[in-house]
């Protein structure tokens, strides 16, 4: 789909794909005394700053160091530097942003790295790193596995940045002017420069997200799931052969009987198919579960979101083609058929 123009459809955007996380954004003054004049942009997530964040899973760290008070010991970013953080694409090997900075107000000198993927609807940070403490330091590589991934609605970045940049303006910061922010990237819901893989993970957070909802009226249950299921096998042709990474943390059984449940809500469950469509007419004849089809999707989806979200988008790739030839690509084309077939009856 290179070079189309694809969106997911703004009646849906609301329902089918909200925030994992909510990012709030606040314009404040730099810590006195580091020459800075310019106005810092803190993050708040899920009501907690991140240098909380931050500082509650460096403190072992800090304090095997004997230093406990370097745990947590930033700065917030510029309104630049965080709109560059946020709102620029990057290669794969270049994807890692400082969200803070040093006390200092040196951006290199003792930062707090991430990797920062843009899609057309999500906005996420992983893999957070303090590259002065890796593995080849003498205190010790610091591990970030309790922070993050965190995901959020790239419209709620652009909104948040968008209104920063223009609190920051009517302060007659010199130098300062929103022009200058606008966003480099496309705007929220268009695929223009963003990756298949990119572009595949927004589809699977829109079907697993709506699997994992209430459902509402029949009628709309079974045009959201047409929507959706039309939406990933458009996309999954476009995804890079990706490359196999170690195996994907996939859901549980209870979770599966969850979204199964959820999907016995849609206005029919069992539906005829034919197992071998080169088998001679009437000796194939099976039945198919639609609940169990959208089930075995959702479960087969999730296990490359959570090699996305860790940082291996090549690995989710893999999997998510991988999958559809073996097994999800079957159950969404049978879910789809009768579902379109039901609709049009």
């Amino acid at each position: 789909m290179s070079g189309g123009c694809w969106r997911l459809r703004d009646t849906l955007l609301p329902e089918l794909i909200p925030s994992r996380n909510q990012l709030s954004l606040r314009l404040v003054s730099p810590q006195p005394g580091n020459g800075r004049t310019a106005p810092c942009l803190a993050f708040w997530i899920d009501g907690r700053s991140l240098i909380d964040l931050v500082r509650a899973v460096e403190r072992p760290f800090a304090e095997k160091e004997g230093h406990p008070d370097l745990a947590g010991r930033y700065e917030w970013p510029t309104v630049s530097l965080a709109c560059e953080a946020l709102l620029r694409l990057a290669e794969e090997d270049d994807r890692k942003r400082p969200l803070l900075v040093c006390e200092c107000g040196e951006p290199g000198c003792w930062p707090l790295l991430a990797d920062v993927r843009l899609t057309p609807a999500h906005v996420v940070w992983s893999q957070f790193e303090q590259p002065h403490r890796d593995e080849e330091s003498g205190a010790g590589q610091w591990r970030y596995e309790g922070l993050g991934p965190f995901v959020f609605l790239r419209r709620d970045c652009d909104q948040g940045l968008s209104e920063a940049v223009q609190d920051a303006d009517r302060q007659i910061t010199p130098g300062l002017s929103p022009a200058g922010f606008s966003p480099v990237v496309p705007a929220s819901g268009q695929a223009d420069g963003f990756q298949p893989t990119d572009l595949f993970f927004d589809a699977a957070m829109a079907f697993c997200v709506w699997a994992e909802s209430d459902p509402v009226t029949p009628e709309k249950e079974v045009g959201t799931a047409i929507e959706l299921l039309s939406q990933l096998l458009a996309l999954v042709h476009e995804l890079p052969d990706g490359e196999v990474g170690a195996d994907p943390p996939g859901p549980g059984h209870d979770g599966w009987l969850a979204v199964y449940g959820r999907c016995a809500a849609l206005p029919f469950q069992h539906y005829s198919t034919c197992a071998d469509p080169h088998e001679s007419a009437g000796a194939c004849i099976e039945t198919g579960d639609l609940a169990d089809d959208l089930a075995d999707v959702w479960r087969d989806l999730k296990s490359g979101l959570a090699q996305y979200l860790n940082g291996s988008p090549a690995a989710a790739a893999w999997t998510w083609r991988s999958d559809y030839s073996a097994h999800w690509g079957r159950h969404a084309t049978g879910a789809l058929h009768a579902l379109q077939n039901w609709e049009g009856s």
